[in-house]
């Protein structure tokens, strides 16, 4: 895309995976390898109506970007960003420096010049995701690996392209995935239970969700037996850690509940997709 042919608001956001593979390996025998690596881009399109809100919109559509590549990966994935666009001609033809904040992943400033904006902003350590080396015995495996990783990517971006913004399929993947990118146990519960509850909106196609309809939704998808008591220990567990504080004799509860909400979940939202007409691996 040519940023200069694009109407002013028109921004692209685009995430490129970051992996720590050097371009030469030397084989088992000695020889040295050359690794080409082509990695799927990421990219959605977004409509920027206020320049002086741009930051703030060009954030979110990339935290959707870097959701949806976990959710399929099952992991966190390092990802930088481009953002570019069309603003109103400023004049400016120095090229200052996009730069972001590190904490909050905030774009700070414009790095474009006249009429054409630059933003930009990373997730994940700067070295990227590195390749199971210990579990791969040459190349071609290592090869094979980046290939897969690859396939991965280019269900993400298919995703990103078919599921529409904010419905209930988007909120439990984008959710899903943000599970996985969360610091906290109760924070990383909070949002598998935020991805039930959007599939649940799905089956019964109401805009307030009541237990009972998580409950079925949840027997009626996920792949292991789900008995009430358990259900009913997992909506506690997750109310305490949305509308209080978990008090320390449940932490170890509130971790394993997150670990096994992101089993129910996962598999939830996978039956809603296949449903949708994706089809996975």
């Amino acid at each position: 895309m040519n940023p200069s042919e694009f109407q002013e608001g028109e921004y692209v956001v685009v995430g490129r995976t970051i992996i720590d593979i050097p371009p030469f390996i030397t084989d088992q025998d000695g020889t040295l390898q050359f690794i080409s690596i082509n990695l799927k881009e990421l990219e959605v399109k977004t409509y920027v109506e206020d320049y002086n809100k741009a930051r703030y919109r060009l954030l979110a559509v990339a935290e959707k970007v870097r959701n949806y590549a976990a959710y399929v990966i099952k992991a966190r994935l390092p990802l930088t960003f481009d953002m570019v666009g069309k603003r109103r001609d400023t004049g400016q033809w120095l090229l200052p420096f996009a730069v972001f904040e590190g904490t909050t992943h905030l774009p700070i400033t414009d790095g474009g010049a006249r009429d054409i904006s630059i933003f930009t902003t990373r997730f994940g350590p700067y070295d990227g995701v590195k390749p199971p080396y210990e579990t791969l015995e040459n190349l071609e495996q290592l090869r094979k690996w980046v290939e897969e990783l690859n396939m991965k990517l280019k269900l993400a971006q298919k995703l990103l392209d078919k599921i529409k913004n904010a419905t209930s399929l988007d909120i439990a993947v984008s959710s899903l995935g943000e599970s996985l990118w969360a610091e906290g146990a109760k924070e990383r519960l909070t949002n598998r239970w935020r991805a039930i509850e959007a599939i649940a909106k799905i089956d019964y196609r109401v805009p307030r969700i009541k237990p009972y309809m998580l409950f079925k939704t949840l027997r009626r998808r996920a792949k292991g037996p789900l008995g009430a008591d358990q259900f009913e220990r997992l909506r506690l567990l997750r109310n305490v850690s949305t509308h209080s504080v978990p008090p320390q004799e449940q932490s170890e509860d509130v971790h394993q509940a997150a670990d096994e909400l992101f089993r129910l979940a996962y598999e939830i939202v996978e039956s809603a997709l296949r449903e949708a007409g994706f089809a996975f691996p």
